[in-house]
């Protein structure tokens, strides 16, 4: 799923009350978290003139920004909860240090320092340790303090976020403007930025025609999920349980809606685009239906290309209501961040609404003649293979370099230098430092790895178009191990391994692909890189492949870069390779054996 976000414009007079709707949504949310009668409009403590919801919105959507919030300070909480641990192990190590004497390992210098026997870190005199000891527990009090809160709900929600029930707007995208229904007593009729427009006042083009496209992409959405083959959440599920009574729900739900479709397409293209619409027999239907379920590919042309002229006729011509959830943001101007959020006036924000879409894209048939196996690294970042099944040769050997572990490296030193600095600023001025050359610095760093995860899957899905390839990944999910107790191994692992995105760069590539009709595999990444290829193409079970031989005998550890078949297809003669690359051609090799459990996902 993408999100829409448009910048919204509203007029001085708007203004005012705009931020007092924020104020009383919030007020709302925080008493009907405390388990109190939410629904009821009490406007105690607010203004007179404080804007009154309807009853319909508080009653559908309060209790959704409930859950969200809560949701957040859920993983919230959970994260403390682990710096609490991690923070009391470091406290138990103090204060055996300072009272037991047989544990210590003085300074060799003198200077009546020490440190714990056998572990490595500064020595420090005892008057410091005591000092990180009471420095230490107020920090575990403090966020035990802030750890009962969460649990208690008692917190306080911030006036940033309306979640708008999907009957109380609509848009005008002829006038480029928003409709929100959500008082009592008048509707607000606010303007949007559908292009973007630099300092000197020139228009951004790219960003002009990407926003424009993701708008005209959103209308088709909602058409497609609404108005003619959507499902709800409860259907979907009937779909995917193995249950009899559910499997019986599901066949008369796709029965029934197959022919709600037929009979609602044509008053669906009187009303949107004001003609008469001779279905014929309509193939596509049952066909598009069956697709939202479950099926491969996407979205039947013939469908697509009525979705696409409705919503040409809607961008055009008049208002829209989507019927999908929207949500109102707000967050201060940049040079209004240092303030708190009580302090900020009305004109010191910028408003957003904000909706979700997914991007439908005909299947165009793309004809799979090879198929590229892509293994993701740390020493480089990709290795890509292309096999072709007919020859069972590999050609296009790839290895993509990897430079976002020297920048991610540097984007955390950064990030702890803004920390340091602040805490002092804070510490003897009591107050939060603006917005420096070092954060800008910061926010470079960010966008150049972002940009380069973009080339790098554009080269990929233009390799895959060239080939006419199918796009075959490990299915890695959560590569983290995530325990109380965690070897120095793991440790190390987890540290190098959290310097790359790789679920963002598979994500791209796989968005990129469904965009241009190509298709896109997972398989289970069991032994993909414990496996000979060569032996895995020959159908040779018993192949003896190890990774990290030694290219030096003066090495103390292999290299865990290169892979050697010690008996390649037992013929008794040595095969050495790239490791990573070794893994991307057994990657394609699953897939064209229909090992590891491939499955299509794009």
């Amino acid at each position: 799923m993408l999100a829409l976000k448009l910048k919204l414009e509203p007029t001085e007079e708007q203004l005012p009350l705009l931020d007092a709707m924020f104020v009383k949504w919030a007020y709302l949310a925080t008493r009907a978290a405390k388990q109190r009668e939410s629904w009821k409009d009490d406007t105690k403590n607010m203004e007179k003139k404080a804007p009154i919801f309807t009853r319909t919105q508080i009653a559908h959507k309060i209790q959704d920004d409930i859950k969200a919030a809560e949701d957040g300070l859920e993983h919230q909480g959970r994260r403390i909860g682990r710096e609490i641990e991690r923070k009391q192990e470091w406290l138990d190590y103090i204060k055996k240090l300072i009272e037991d004497e047989t544990v210590r390992e003085y300074n060799p210098k003198g200077r009546g320092s020490f440190r714990m026997k056998g572990r490595k870190g500064k020595f420090r005199t005892l008057k410091a340790w005591n000092g990180t000891l009471e420095e230490n527990e107020k920090v575990i009090k403090k966020k035990k303090t802030t750890l009962e809160r969460i649990k208690n709900g008692l917190i306080k929600y911030k006036p940033t976020r309306i979640t708008l029930w999907e009957s109380t707007y609509s848009f005008d995208f002829s006038g480029k403007n928003i409709e929100l229904r959500i008082l009592e007593d008048t509707p607000l009729t606010i303007s949007y930025v559908d292009a973007p427009f630099s300092e000197k006042g020139s228009s951004n083009k790219a960003s002009a025609e990407y926003i424009k496209n993701a708008i005209r992409q959103f209308v088709i959405y909602a058409l497609h999920s609404h108005y003619f083959v959507g499902f709800r959440q409860y259907e979907k599920a009937w779909f995917k349980s193995s249950k009899p009574e559910s499997r019986e729900k599901a066949k008369a739900a796709l029965q029934k809606k197959i022919e709600k479709v037929r009979e609602e397409t044509p008053k669906l293209a009187k009303k949107f685009l004001g003609k008469e619409l001779d279905l014929g027999n309509a193939d596509w239907i049952e066909d598009a239906v069956k697709r939202e379920i479950g099926g491969e590919g996407g979205p039947h042309g013939e469908y697509l290309k009525l979705l696409e002229k409705m919503a040409d006729k809607i961008l055009n011509d008049g208002r829209f209501n989507p019927e999908k959830y929207l949500i109102l943001l707000r967050k201060p101007l940049k040079s209004k961040m240092y303030k708190k959020l009580a302090n900020l006036k009305p004109n010191e924000w910028k408003y957003y609404v904000q909706i979700t879409y997914e991007p439908l894209y005909a299947e165009r048939g793309v004809e799979e003649k090879t198929i590229m196996g892509i293994d993701r690294g740390v020493s480089h970042l990709l290795a890509i293979s292309v096999l072709d099944p007919k020859t069972g040769r590999f050609f296009e050997n790839q290895l993509v370099p990897n430079p976002v572990k020297n920048w991610r490296r540097e984007r955390r030193k950064l990030r702890a230098s803004i920390r340091n600095t602040e805490r002092s600023v804070r510490a003897e001025t009591g107050q939060h430092i603006q917005e420096a050359q070092i954060k800008k610095r910061l926010k470079s760093i960010t966008d150049r790895v972002d940009d380069y995860y973009h080339n790098v899957s554009r080269n990929v899905i233009d390799l895959a178009k060239k080939h006419k390839s199918a796009i075959v990944f490990e299915d890695l999910g959560d590569l983290r191990v995530h325990a109380r107790k965690k070897s120095k191994y793991v440790k190390e692992r987890d540290y190098v391994l959290s310097l790359f995105d790789y679920q963002g760069i598979y994500k791209l590539i796989e968005y990129k692909a469904r965009k241009e009709g190509l298709t896109v595999y997972v398989v289970d990444p069991i032994d993909t890189s414990n496996r000979c290829a060569k032996c895995l193409i020959k159908n040779y079970g018993k192949s003896e492949y190890q990774r990290g031989i030694k290219t030096n005998p003066n090495d103390r550890y292999g290299n865990p870069k290169v892979g050697k078949c010690v008996n390649c297809c037992g013929e008794g003669k040595d095969y050495q390779i790239d490791a990573d690359l070794n893994a991307a051609r057994v990657i394609a090799l699953c897939k064209q054996k229909g090992i590891n459990n491939p499955r299509r996902v794009s």
